[in-house]
């Protein structure tokens, strides 16, 4: 568990290296995303069928945005967004912090938020970092899921969104999407579940 404080901290730190837009510094010439890995992030199956509201591309990297057919931003229930940030400083569990802290923004004033993790580990030879928070915003409960990954070009983070009280079948079919669907591959010779990747 990291504390309300330590998280501030670290995300000061992000955003003095990656600015307000979620990225960082520009490796080499690679304006059109990672060339040497590829973040694989199978379709969100739950609640479906899914479209994509966002599809934002700059030189610190992008942000997509996905929410359930016939909903938009900001209304929409529940969003995954997927974000690539070119910052060769920035670890998998700081990605993580600034993620969940960015998602506390706005939350009611008096109602302490929870935060869980992030959880550092390394998947598939990449270090990762799993969170959790949760905070009331007008009334309403919000359950935010993050993954971040760091991976040799840049650092990868997915996040599902619940702008309403989720079940606890919800959360789980959430936290089952980051664990087994979202994973980063190298393009060539990869192993494993990386082996079709290209």
């Amino acid at each position: 568990m990291v504390s309300r404080r330590g998280c501030l901290v670290a995300a000061a730190v992000v955003l003095s290296c990656t600015g307000s837009g979620g990225g960082g510094g520009l490796p080499s010439l690679a304006t059109n995303g990672p060339m040497a890995e590829k973040l694989t992030c199978e379709p969100y199956a739950a609640g479906g069928p899914w479209q994509q509201v966002m599809d934002r591309e700059n030189r610190q990297g992008s942000t997509e945005i996905w929410v359930p057919q016939g909903e938009k931003l900001p209304s929409a229930r529940r969003r995954v967004r997927k974000n690539v940030a070119f910052n060769p400083g920035m670890t998998a569990v700081q990605a993580a912090q600034f993620s969940l802290i960015d998602g506390l923004t706005g939350c009611d004033k008096g109602l302490d938020p929870k935060l869980e993790g992030p959880d550092p580990g390394t998947e598939d030879g990449y270090d990762v970092a799993y969170g959790e928070a949760t905070c009331s915003l007008a009334a309403i409960r919000h359950h935010l899921l993050v993954k971040a990954i760091r991976g040799a070009e840049a650092v990868y983070s997915v996040e599902v969104r619940f702008n309403a009280d989720p079940s606890a079948e919800e959360v789980k079919v959430a936290r089952d999407f980051l664990a087994k669907d979202v994973y980063l591959c190298p393009v060539a010779r990869g192993v494993g579940r990386c082996a079709n990747v290209r």
